[in-house]
């Protein structure tokens, strides 16, 4: 994928996640009500790939940045990171005090993790391509090589990411959903629950009426 392609996705799926409409109830102040007009596509983030699912996700999940009001990379679970554009290389230090809602501590293997499973040709993401730019990625996605010949690496509490090309724009793609932590012990046959433990400030609670 070229770099004006890239930026053209990342741009068209973060404008659907920059407008909604949330109502907080007097009655539960910790509580952020989202009246949907339709079912979301999915509520699993590697799997989220129209607007309502990731409206919906982007208010019970962070990643290892966000993006700021003119584009920036800005902290999330990640509190500082080092960019080595000779290298191809991105590190991205893990917030000591990052939680998953259940309390479990978020870790730099749970990166590892999420982007392994959003690659993976059994999971089946569709936006999944975006990150295709990492050293392996594509080949993996495709099922030629194994997860140990992709350039992703864990140093303790640091993410290393080797990109095939330099990229100064391809930082942006770990904002998206796709880049989500995975827990395999949340996980063990490799599906998802999408009440299961998320790392953003609310977690889901689904009313029907």
């Amino acid at each position: 994928m070229t770099l004006n392609k890239l930026t053209t996705s990342l741009l068209a799926l973060l404008l659907l996640t920059s407008s909604c409409s949330w109502l907080f109830s007097a009655r539960d102040p910790g509580a952020l009500r989202m009246q949907l007009g339709s079912e979301p596509v999915s509520l699993v983030p590697w799997l989220s790939e129209d607007g309502l699912s990731m409206k919906v996700l982007g208010n019970t999940w962070h990643g290892l940045v966000g993006l700021g009001p003119h584009g920036e990379l800005e902290p999330r679970l990640s509190d500082h990171w080092k960019f080595e554009p000779k290298k191809r290389l991105l590190r991205f230090h893990i917030r000591p005090t990052a939680k998953w809602s259940d309390g479990e501590p978020v870790t730099a293997q749970q990166f590892s993790d999420g982007l392994e499973h959003s690659l993976s040709p059994q999971t089946g993401g569709k936006v999944a391509g975006l990150l295709e730019g990492i050293k392996g990625g594509d080949q993996f996605r495709q099922g030629k090589v194994p997860w140990s010949q992709v350039g992703v690496r864990v140093q303790g509490e640091w993410l290393e990411i080797e990109l095939a090309r330099w990229m100064p724009q391809w930082p942006q793609a770990l904002a998206l959903l796709v880049a989500s932590p995975y827990r395999k012990d949340l996980a063990p046959g490799g599906t998802w629950k999408s009440n299961n433990p998320s790392t953003g400030p609310y977690y889901i609670d689904v009313h029907e009426s």
